[in-house]
Formats: C-alpha cells, sequence, structure tokens
C-alpha cells in the first residue's frame, strides 16, 4: 500500500492510499480537473455506476461487498476504480476489450457509458 508523507508547519502527516469516499470528495469537490466529457453534475452518478457494477459482478460470491463496502476500501486512484469496473464488463462480454493501439482515451471508461 502507498503512502504520502507531508510536512506541513514542521510536522510529518501520513497519507495512507485513499479511500473510495475520499477519491469521489477529491475527484468532484476540490479538483474538479474532469476527464472529457463528463460534467461536474454527473460525476457523482458515474463513480456509482462503477460501484454498481463491481458490487453486482461480486455479488454472489462475496455479498458482504456492497456499494458502501466499495466505497471504503482503499483503492488509491480514481483509475484503480474506473479499471475494476471496466474489467467486469471485460470479463462478462457486454463489452470488447480494447484492442492494442484502440483504448479509450484517457479519463473515459467503457463503464461509464455501459
Amino acid at each position: 500500500m502507498e503512502s504520502l508523507t507531508l510536512q506541513i508547519a514542521g510536522k510529518s502527516y501520513t497519507i495512507h492510499s485513499l479511500t473510495g469516499e475520499q477519491l469521489e470528495a477529491l475527484h468532484v469537490g476540490v479538483v474538479r480537473e474532469l476527464p472529457k466529457g463528463e460534467a461536474a453534475d454527473t460525476l457523482p452518478a458515474t463513480y456509482q455506476r462503477h460501484y454498481e457494477i463491481i458490487a453486482l459482478a461480486l455479488a454472489e460470491s462475496h455479498p458482504e461487498m456492497t456499494i458502501e463496502a466499495l466505497r471504503k476500501l482503499r483503492w488509491g486512484t480514481v483509475k484503480a476504480v474506473r479499471d475494476a469496473a471496466d474489467e467486469v464488463l471485460y470479463f462478462s462480454g457486454i463489452i470488447d476489450r480494447p484492442k492494442p493501439g484502440e483504448a479509450p482515451p484517457a479519463g473515459e471508461s467503457p463503464a461509464a457509458a455501459a
């Protein structure tokens, strides 16, 4: 698990890998650097959709992995959440895995459109 140590006013503060809740709050409320095609008002729904996709796939074997449980996991990056949802869609055959050189543009996710 990665961490970041910040020096603030002469004291060290360690930030551990971020949870889904933290990533969403940073992305939506603070950073506001949205990937192309996403508007600030649709970003929360995009996170919800990603968590729903992952939770539905896990439900049979891991019923404890609810949307709320997923939001509390230490994903670390926005990309990790997006990639997990995309992997479920590839695995299920709902969407085809992009061929090399045909990947979606950076910041875009097949899960966001599914």
